[in-house]
C-alpha cells in the first residue's frame, strides 16, 4: 500500500516599497533530505534534477506553475523536503504528486487527518507524504519515500496579486538544479534578473543548466476596465481598478488609541519602529494625550499617557503570554476617532471578535513575520480603513497610510446590497478590489455602474481564490476544522488548518476515509467506489461486534471488582507468601451506584495561593471525618508539582515533592531572588524559541507562587512556530493544575475538533469540564463530563484504541457516583454499563506521542511489580491493558489497598522511530477513593526522555497507612 503526499506552507509575504521581496539569507527553492524520514538522520544525497516554471498575467494577477522533479542518486531511501518563497499575498490552488508516473492532484482534508496518515505510513515504511499551510510566506513539500536511484515529481500552482506597482517577483536563487525552464506570458520580464529571455510573440523563455540564480520579475500594464473571470464550480468573479475620490483627512484633534499586543510571539516583530510609528503619528495628529490598550492572553491594562512620552511607555512593554482578542471590542466600544492595532492577527486561545462595533475608525498593522494579513485585512476594511504591513512601507507611508481613510469604494449590486470583496494591493489615490459577480451581472461603485459582459468567461481560479482566502479568515472561528477544510475543498485553495494529500491505491482512499481527486483514473475510482460502499455497509456489523466487546470487557471489570481479597494488612510490606497466596472468593454482582446527592466541594475564587492549593488537590465530594477511615493517607508525587498544603481534620494528607528540572537556565532563575524578572527576560532571548523553556517557566512561577504569570507563560508556548497540538495538549493540563478552567476547556474543545478520530482528547476534556464544576459547583459541567465520557466509552474508534473504551466507562461510572447515582437528573450512561466500581488506589497515566510506547508501573507493598507484563497481583491490583501504538491511558487499580507505599514509575518501552530522540510528557493522576465521595487526586507531567538503558522514571508514591 502506497500513500503520496505534499506539504505545503504558505503565507503572507515579507516586501518592501515598490514590491521587491524580502527574502531570508537562503537558498530559495531549497532541496533537504532524510533517510527514510527519521528525525536527525540527514542526507545530502537528494538533487534537483529538473525545474519548470510557467507564470500567466490575467488582468492585476498572476499564475504561476512550478513542477519539480527530484532524483535520489543514493542507495537509501529518502524523503524529501522542498521549499520555495512565494511572491507576496499568494494562494496555492494546486498540488501534485506523481503516481506511477502520473500526476494525480492532491485532496484537502483537515490538517491533523492527513498528517496522522502521512506519519502512519512513513513510521511503517510505506510511501507516504504531507502538505501544509501556515502563515509563514513559503510553499514547502515533504515527499516520501524517494528510492535509491529513483526520482519523484511535484507540481504546485499559485495565484498572486501584483504589487501596488503592478509587479511581479519570484527569486530562484543560488540552487543547484540539472536544468530549469521558464516561461513567462502576457507580459515582458525585466532586464537584469539572471536569466537571459528569449521570445517568440507574447511569450518568454529561458533555459540552463547546473545551477539557477536569478528573479521571475516584470511589471504589468495598468487597465481599469472590468475583468471577469469563471471560476469552476462558483460562479463569475471580478476584477476592477481604478481612481478613488479623494478622502478627507482626519482632523488634527481626533482621539487616538494605540491597541497593543504584547504576547510573545510579538517578540520578532519590530515593536521598536512600531513603537516609533506611534509616536509620529500622535505628533502628526497634534494630541495631546494618547490612550493605550495593551493585552495579551490573560490580562489588559488601559492607560492614558502625555503623547510626548508615547514611544517611551510603548518600549517599556513587557512581551507575555499568548494572543486572545477576547473583550476586545468591549474594551473599544466607547472609543471614538483613530484607533491603530498593533498585532499580528494569530489568536493562541478564544474566538477572534469581529472588532467593527468599537466607536474608532481601525487601522491594522504588523512588522511580523507570521501574519494573518486576511484576516487584518477584513477587520480594517469593515471599518472603512486599511492593513498596513510593515515589511512593504517605509515609516512615512505607515502613517500616510494610517491617516486616510481607506479608498476602496463600497461595491453594491444593483438593488443596493453590498458585495463582499476583497481589496487587492494598489497605489494611494487608487483602488483595486476583486468579488463575485452579482446575478444580474451588474457592479455598482460610487454611483457608477458596471456590466459584466454575457457569455461563459475564461476559466481562472485567480479572483475566487483571493476572495475565499479572506472569506475564510473573517469565518474560520465558526467554521470548525470539517468546516474549513470543507470550505478551502469548495474553493481549491490552502488555508492554515487544511491539508493537501494525494494516494495511491484505491483501499488507500478508502480506508483513510478521503474522496479520490478529480483527476484519479476512472478504473480505480470506480474501485474505491465499490470498496467503500463495502465498508459503509459494514459499518451496523462492525457496530454491534464492537458494542459486544466493550460489554465483555465491562463484565470482565465487574467480575475482577467483586472477587474478594482478605484484608489490606495481610498483604502490606513483608507479608508471608502463605498469606499472599490466600484463596479468592467470588463476591454478589456489583450494584448501581448509590444515591449520594450531587454535592461536588465548591471552591470559590480566591488568591494566587489558594489557585495553587485548589490545583495541588482535587477533592469530589465532600465527606464527614468519622466516616473517612484512612486519616494517614499521603500520596508523594515526583515531576511537576509542589508541596500543597495540609488537608481538612480526616480527610488525610497529600504531600508533593518540589518540582525540579536540570536546565541550567532554571538554576539561574532560583539564584536571581528579587530580580529574576530581568534575569527571565535575558534567558528568554536566548532560549525562548522552543515551547519547552516556556513550560518550565510556567512550573517555576507556580512553584514560586504566581499562578497568573505560570499561566500566561504556559500560553506563551503555544506562541511559537514550532507549537503542535502535542503542547496544545501539555499547555491545557498545566492549566487546569494553575487552575484556568475556561482556558484549559477552550483548547481542549479545539484539540477535540482537531483529532476527533482519537479518544483521548475527549477523555481530557471530560475531566476538564469536571473539574471546573467541582471548583465552582456547577453541576451542568458534571453532567456535561459524563456525557463526553460515557460517549467516549462506548463509541467504535480505531482499531488502536478498542482499549481505551472500558477504562472510559470507568471514568464516567465515578461521574455518575458524583452526580448522584443511576437515577439521577442528568445521567445519560446507557444503564448495562452502569456499575459501583470503587476502588482505594487508581492510577492512570496518557502521553503526548503517537507511535510511542510508554509503560505504566505499580510496585506494590509486597514488593510484587504490576505492569503489561504482569497485570494482576495476588493482592487483587490490576493493570487494565497496555496500549502501545501511543498517547494511552494505560490504568493501575486495587479495590481493597493493603497498606504500605505503591511506588509509581513509567518507563519508554518504544519511542517514535520518525522522531527516536523526541521526549514525551507523561500525565499521571494518582487517586485515592476512585469512584466515592472522598475521591481526590493528583495530576502530573513528567518529560520521558528516552535513554539506551529502557530504565523506569520514578513518578511518585502512594502510601496507605
Amino acid at each position: 500500500m502506497r500513500l503520496l503526499t505534499a506539504m505545503t506552507a504558505i503565507s503572507l509575504v515579507l516586501a518592501v516599497p515598490g514590491g521587491a521581496l524580502l527574502a531570508q539569507e537562503r537558498v530559495s527553492p531549497e532541496l533537504s533530505a532524510r533517510i527514510d524520514g527519521v528525525s536527525d538522520a540527514e542526507s545530502e544525497a537528494l538533487r534537483l534534477e529538473q525545474l519548470n516554471v510557467s507564470v500567466v498575467v490575467h488582468g492585476s494577477l498572476a499564475y504561476t506553475e512550478m513542477t519539480a522533479k527530484f532524483a535520489n542518486p543514493s542507495n537509501e531511501t529518502l524523503e524529501g523536503n522542498f521549499v520555495l518563497a512565494l511572491p507576496k499575498g499568494s494562494v496555492v490552488t494546486g498540488y501534485a504528486l506523481d503516481v506511477e508516473g502520473r500526476l494525480i492532484d492532491g485532496v484537502l482534508q483537515p490538517r491533523d487527518k492527513a498528517r496522522q496518515a502521512y506519519e502512519d505510513r512513513v513510521a511503517g515504511a510505506i510511501d507516504p507524504g504531507l502538505a501544509e499551510v501556515d502563515f509563514s510566506d513559503k510553499f514547502e513539500t515533504r515527499v516520501y519515500p524517494i528510492l535509491p536511484r529513483n526520482g519523484r515529481t511535484i507540481r504546485v500552482r499559485f495565484v498572486s496579486p501584483l504589487d501596488s506597482d503592478l509587479s511581479y517577483l519570484l527569486p530562484l536563487e543560488n540552487s543547484a538544479v540539472g536544468a530549469y525552464s521558464i516561461e513567462v506570458s502576457g507580459v515582458r520580464p525585466a532586464g537584469r534578473t539572471g536569466f537571459r529571455w528569449e521570445n517568440e510573440g507574447l511569450t518568454w523563455r529561458a533555459e540552463g543548466t547546473d545551477q539557477i540564480d536569478g528573479r521571475i520579475s516584470f511589471k504589468a500594464d495598468r487597465d481599469d476596465t472590468l475583468v471577469v473571470s469563471q471560476h469552476p464550480g462558483e460562479g463569475k468573479f471580478f476584477e476592477l481598478s481604478g481612481r478613488a475620490p479623494a478622502p478627507a483627512v482626519p482632523d488634527k484633534t481626533t482621539e487616538l488609541t494605540i491597541l497593543w499586543d504584547r504576547s510573545v510571539s510579538r517578540l520578532d516583530d519590530d515593536v521598536r519602529r512600531e513603537a516609533e510609528i506611534a509616536s509620529n503619528l500622535a505628533a502628526q495628529l497634534g494630541v495631546d494625550e494618547v490612550t493605550i490598550h495593551v493585552f495579551d492572553s490573560i490580562s489588559s491594562e488601559t492607560a492614558t499617557v502625555p503623547a510626548t512620552n508615547l514611544r517611551r511607555e510603548l518600549r517599556r512593554v513587557r512581551y507575555v503570554g499568548g494572543t486572545s482578542y477576547a473583550g476586545l471590542a468591549e474594551a473599544i466600544k466607547d472609543t471614538s476617532g483613530l484607533c491603530v492595532l498593533f498585532t499580528d492577527g494569530r489568536v493562541t486561545i478564544g474566538d477572534r471578535e469581529s472588532l467593527p462595533s468599537a466607536g474608532c475608525r481601525i487601522v491594522t498593522m504588523s512588522s511580523g513575520p507570521e501574519v494573518d494579513r486576511a484576516w487584518l485585512s477584513g477587520q480594517a476594511r469593515l471599518t472603512g480603513s486599511d492593513f498596513v504591513d510593515l515589511k512593504q512601507v517605509n515609516n512615512r507611508e505607515a502613517i500616510a497610510a494610517i491617516l486616510r481613510p481607506s479608498s476602496m469604494p463600497k461595491a453594491l449590486d444593483s438593488t443596493g446590497n453590498a458585495i463582499e470583496i476583497v481589496s487587492l494591493p494598489e497605489s494611494v489615490g487608487r483602488f483595486r478590489i476583486a468579488g463575485p459577480v452579482p446575478v444580474d451581472g451588474v457592479v455598482v461603485l460610487n454611483g457608477e455602474q458596471f456590466l459584466a459582459p454575457r457569455g461563459t468567461p475564461q476559466t481562472f481560479r485567480g479572483p475566487g481564490a483571493l476572495w475565499a482566502q479572506q472569506h475564510l479568515a473573517l469565518n474560520r472561528d465558526t467554521l470548525g476544522t470539517q468546516g474549513l477544510a470543507q470550505e478551502a475543498r469548495r474553493w481549491s485553495i490552502a488555508v492554515p488548518g487544511v491539508s493537501f494529500i494525494v494516494l495511491e491505491t484505491p483501499e488507500d482512499y478508502a480506508q483513510s476515509d478521503f474522496v479520490p481527486p478529480d483527476n484519479y483514473p476512472k478504473n480505480l475510482r470506480s474501485d474505491y467506489d465499490e470498496l467503500r460502499a463495502e465498508i459503509d455497509g459494514d459499518q451496523a456489523e462492525r457496530e454491534e461486534e464492537h458494542l459486544a466487546r466493550v460489554r465483555s470487557s465491562w463484565e470482565d471489570r465487574k467480575e475482577w471488582w467483586a472477587r474478594k481479597i482478605d484484608s489490606r494488612a495481610t498483604y502490606a510490606e513483608g507479608a508471608s507468601e502463605e498469606a499472599e497466596a490466600a484463596a479468592e472468593e467470588p463476591l454478589a454482582e456489583p450494584p448501581p451506584p448509590a444515591e449520594v446527592g450531587p454535592s461536588p466541594v465548591s471552591i470559590p475564587e480566591v488568591s494566587e495561593e489558594a489557585i495553587q492549593a485548589s490545583a495541588s488537590v482535587s477533592p469530589v465530594g465532600a465527606v464527614s471525618a468519622d466516616s473517612y477511615e484512612d486519616s494517614g493517607d499521603y500520596i508523594v508525587v515526583t515531576g511537576s508539582r509542589i508541596v500543597a498544603p495540609e488537608p481538612e481534620p480526616g480527610l488525610g494528607s497529600i504531600t508533593v515533592r518540589e518540582w525540579s528540572a536540570d536546565r541550567p537556565y532554571i538554576a539561574t532563575w532560583d539564584e536571581a531572588g528579587d530580580n529574576w524578572l530581568s534575569v527571565v527576560e535575558a534567558t528568554e532571548k536566548e532560549q525562548g524559541t522552543i515551547p519547552l523553556f516556556y513550560l518550565d517557566l510556567a512550573e517555576w512561577h507556580f512553584k514560586n507562587g504566581r499562578a497568573l504569570e505560570a499561566r500566561k507563560a504556559a500560553l506563551a508556548a503555544l506562541e511559537l512556530p514550532t507549537r503542535d497540538n502535542q503542547t496544545v495538549e501539555i499547555v491545557a493540563q498545566r492549566l487546569l493544575r494553575y487552575g484556568d478552567f475556561d482556558g484549559a476547556i477552550w483548547l481542549l474543545e479545539r484539540l477535540v475538533d482537531r483529532e476527533g478520530d482519537r479518544p483521548q482528547p475527549s477523555m481530557a476534556l471530560a475531566q476538564a469540564f469536571a473539574a471546573r464544576g467541582r471548583a465552582t459547583d456547577t453541576r451542568a459541567d458534571v453532567v456535561q463530563a459524563q456525557e463526553i465520557m460515557a460517549e467516549v466509552g462506548l463509541k467504535l474508534w480505531p482499531e488502536r484504541y478498542e482499549l481505551v473504551n472500558e477504562i472510559a466507562l470507568g471514568e464516567a461510572n465515578a461521574l455518575v457516583t458524583e452526580l448522584g447515582g443511576a437515577d439521577a437528573v442528568g445521567v445519560t450512561l446507557a444503564s448495562e454499563f452502569i456499575a459501583d466500581l470503587p476502588v482505594d488506589v487508581r492510577v492512570v497515566a496518557v502521553w503526548n506521542t503517537p507511535r510511542t510506547d510508554l509503560d505504566l508501573w505499580v510496585r506494590e507493598p509486597s514488593g510484587t511489580d504490576v505492569g503489561f507484563s504482569n497485570q494482576s497481583s495476588t493482592a487483587g491490583g490490576r493493570y487494565t491493558h497496555d496500549l502501545t501504538q501511543g498517547h494511552g491511558p494505560e490504568e493501575y487499580m486495587i479495590r481493597r489497598a493493603p497498606d504500605g507505599t505503591y511506588r509509581i514509575e513509567v518507563n519508554t518501552f518504544s519511542a517514535d522511530r520518525l522522531n527516536p530522540n523526541g521526549p514525551s510528557v507523561v500525565t499521571v493522576r494518582l487517586i485515592r477513593d476512585f469512584g466515592t465521595p472522598t475521591q481526590r487526586e493528583e495530576t502530573i507531567d513528567v518529560e520521558m526522555v528516552p535513554d539506551e538503558d529502557d530504565d523506569r522514571r520514578f513518578i511518585g508514591e502512594i502510601v496507605v497507612e
